[in-house]
């Protein structure tokens, strides 16, 4: 994106910044054990809303941020089973690379008839993808 790491990072480590681009309704309290609650459906039942009960893991200002995950209301089976998302602000020529790193998925209980964890990474892989569209469009790239 075509802004600093220090500016990046506040898009994604505060209620703020997160709604200069991503959503209106997010909760970001940046320490570690902190809430990083994304509200996706305002008018759904309290638990399906967005991210409710992730947390940041940990943040380097201006260099990385780590946060629980979980997986969309309409796959019980793993939605309370979090994994985790690190995102990296790296400086390039003109701006800042910006990249997420979806982790926690559990290898054992991948087949397990039923798990969901397939679906899961299915969606995410197509969410994040789009996420990261949202960046782009709204403070473009380095040029």
């Amino acid at each position: 994106v075509a802004l600093s790491p220090s500016e990046a990072f506040t898009l994604w480590s505060s209620s703020e910044g997160l709604a200069r681009w991503w959503l209106d309704t997010a909760t970001v309290d940046l320490r570690p054990g902190g809430r990083y609650e994304l509200r996706f459906i305002d008018d759904a039942p309290v638990g399906s809303q967005g991210s409710e009960t992730c947390r940041v893991l940990s943040f380097v200002p201006g260099r990385m941020i780590s946060f629980t995950w979980n997986a969309p209301p309409n796959l019980p089976a793993t939605r309370h089973l979090h994994t985790w998302v690190v995102v990296d602000f790296e400086a390039v020529d003109a701006g800042t690379r910006v990249r997420a790193t979806h982790l926690g998925w559990p290898e054992s209980t991948w087949a397990t008839p039923g798990s969901q964890w397939p679906e899961t990474f299915a969606y995410f892989e197509r969410a994040w993808t789009m996420v990261f569209g949202l960046l782009g469009e709204k403070f473009g790239t380095p040029g």
